[in-house]
């Protein structure tokens, strides 16, 4: 009996070439000893099965990163430029090197590509259910169009390779934004509304980010004494500006990891990391020159362009990008929709009255959060660790605990042992230090 195995080369070729991934590639001549050999004899398969992966329209982004990746040190400003050049005048110019790029890169930009395929639905799915929750009616409906799954996709492509070629600097004033020619440079190949795009990912991000890691923000000791920001938005925090600017597949990984270990690992693996200030970089541009628009407005977007130009009342430099008054409808990803569905649903008349994004925080919260800053740093001052609640020490430990226990965290859901107490200061007659040398070496 015939098996898959015994398959002519030429039909297990095309059989390859049929998979949805590259990773599934990799997969198959791993799992099976022909088809490694098939690999070998054609190696072209892997080209194959990553254009089957990327539409044509997003291939040049996703090549675009890897060039990025890879821009010289030296005569950077003339790489970047002529890269940017590349990619929005001549593209086709980069769809042809997947045919000479190793299987190791392939596989790598595949992995940034399934990060965003799964961002954008999340994307879609919350901004669609804003939108059903709006007086309009329903828009359950997620089946995106062509166009639509375009706009989505190459605005996550365009942070990526926005944070590939710009990752900043460690500390905040090494890196500026708005006095980087280069920056100004980037954007000024994109219409403002393709700009305001932009802006509705870094948002979603933003929003996806705090809501990943608010759990550790809020209670872990060590990010108390940092004075890790868990409310503010925008500039003022730079810690989801730092988390954010690792790229697409690191926050992919954060925002749908459900392990408190892992997402403290993250957290902690990017602290010292740099920082590519997007927000800074969306405000900057405010002061757009206004003759841009004379050619912007010859842009063939209908969708995004009639979305953008509805909320416009007054057209103003201000208001152009990166508004307040437009946070609503940057969450409810208002230029990625086609005009069948603002027509459907009625959209361009709620993007004209901006539904108000809800309050992130009150001050009575911003209050509470700086006075669990000091707490918890008093907590680190003492030598102690873990995981902190108001009034509640029960899984605080002392890091010597956490040194034993080849930890630097205490999740959540950890339990103490039995008899195991945090002995703050004043409170009985044992020295502290002599309780924890006790209970660490007591432990086996």
């Amino acid at each position: 009996m015939s098996t898959i195995e015994t398959l002519p080369f030429e039909l297990i070729v095309a059989i390859l070439q049929k998979l949805d991934n590259i990773h599934s590639l990799l997969s198959s001549i791993l799992t099976c000893h022909n088809f490694h050999n098939v690999y070998q004899e054609y190696p072209s398969v892997r080209t194959a099965v990553f254009r089957r992966q990327l539409t044509p329209a997003l291939l040049p982004y996703s090549l675009a990163v890897y060039e990025t990746s890879r821009l010289p040190p030296l005569d950077r400003e003339d790489s970047i430029r002529d890269l940017v050049n590349t990619l929005h005048e001549t593209p086709h110019n980069l769809t042809a090197q997947p045919e000479t790029l190793p299987l190791s890169t392939l596989l790598r930009l595949g992995r940034t590509h399934e990060a965003i395929t799964r961002l954008v639905a999340e994307f879609a799915s919350t901004a669609s259910a804003l939108l059903s929750q709006d007086e309009q009616g329903d828009c359950s409906d997620l089946t995106l169009s062509e166009n639509e799954s375009l706009r989505f996709f190459r605005s996550f492509y365009r942070v990526e390779i926005y944070f590939t070629i710009f990752p900043g600097e460690k500390e905040l004033l090494d890196f500026d934004p708005s006095e980087s020619s280069d920056v100004g440079f980037f954007f000024s190949k994109y219409t403002v509304w393709e700009i305001e795009e932009v802006a509705c990912v870094h948002d979603f991000l933003e929003e996806r980010i705090s809501q990943s890691t608010v759990d550790i923000l809020t209670h872990d000791v060590a990010f108390g004494e940092f004075s890790a920001d868990y409310l503010v938005r925008g500039w003022e925090n730079c810690w989801i500006q730092r988390w954010m600017s690792q790229g697409m597949e690191y926050v992919n990984q954060l925002v749908f990891e459900t392990s408190y270990e892992i997402i403290w690992s993250l957290l902690d693996s990017a602290n010292n990391s740099k920082n590519g200030r997007l927000y800074d970089a969306l405000l900057s541009l405010q002061d757009r020159p206004i003759d841009a628009l004379v050619k912007e407005l010859q842009s063939s977007d209908s969708g995004a362009y009639q979305s953008w130009f509805s909320t416009q009342n007054v057209v103003t430099l201000d208001t152009w990008i990166m508004s307040s008054e437009n946070a609503g409808l940057r969450e409810r990803a208002f230029l990625m929709w086609d005009p069948s569905r603002l027509e459907t649903h009625n959209l361009a008349k709620l993007f004209a009255d901006p539904p108000v994004a809800p309050a992130k925080y009150t001050r009575k919260d911003h209050d509470k959060m700086r006075e669990s800053f000091n707490e918890r740093s008093e907590v680190d001052r003492r030598g102690g660790a873990g995981y902190w609640s108001k009034g509640d020490f029960s899984r605080v430990v002392p890091k010597e605990f956490l040194i034993k226990l080849g930890r630097k965290w205490v999740p959540g859901s950890f339990t103490l042992p039995a008899g195991f107490t945090w002995i703050k200061e004043g409170d009985g007659e044992e020295e502290e230090s002599e309780v924890c040398e006790r209970e660490v070496g007591g432990l086996s």
